[in-house]
């Protein structure tokens, strides 16, 4: 019987639905809200900000569990990273009792824990930051259309890989700058 009841705990725990997208908050820092870009091809939404070297940059994200499970976000996926090099990405769950409301401006939800809850069937802001460390030349770019996150769930870890419904892009010089990047 314990055989039969740890197997079907398993398969629960196994089976929740994954984390999902629900909008695109935007750029955590003031610098890059400012110089934020939107475009639109089609049904694709993206927006892109300079790549700043040596600062930290970051996007707020909502996603909600459509589970019946506590997911807790316990970071990204160390092969996962954006503007910097794998395994330097940080990602942290709003909340407390504070916590905002779909639509609420980002900055007014100032608590953010690392690992971070989110309970069944709700959402909450996430914000995923890092510093920019990679060496980007005139006229590159690197974007990202999703997160791949490490999840926890009634003590089993697993990797969620989510689609935003929009895309974030980091945008290099136009002009070619020697810089050193080291």
């Amino acid at each position: 019987m314990a055989i039969a009841t740890g197997a079907g705990y398993l398969i629960s725990v196994n089976t929740a639905a994954p984390l999902t997208a629900s909008g695109l908050i935007g750029w955590v820092s003031p610098v890059d809200q400012a110089a934020a870009v939107v475009t639109t091809a089609g049904p694709v939404t993206q927006t892109a900000v300079p790549y700043r070297f040596g600062q930290v940059q970051g996007i707020w994200v909502t996603l909600v569990n459509d589970s019946d499970w506590t997911q807790e976000i316990v970071g990204t996926d160390p092969s996962w990273h954006f503007g910097s090099l794998p395994g330097q990405t940080q990602v942290s769950v709003q909340s407390g009792p504070d916590r905002c409301s779909l639509g609420d401006p980002a900055p007014a939800c100032s608590h953010y824990t690392s690992p971070g809850a989110i309970p069944p069937h709700s959402a909450r802001l996430v914000r995923v930051f890092w510093t920019s460390d990679l060496c980007m030349g005139a006229g590159g770019g690197i974007g990202i259309g999703q997160i791949t996150l490490q999840v926890r769930i009634g003590g089993v870890n697993r990797t969620e890989t989510i689609p935003l419904e929009d895309a974030f892009e980091l945008t290099g010089p136009k002009h070619s700058i020697i810089r050193n990047c080291q």
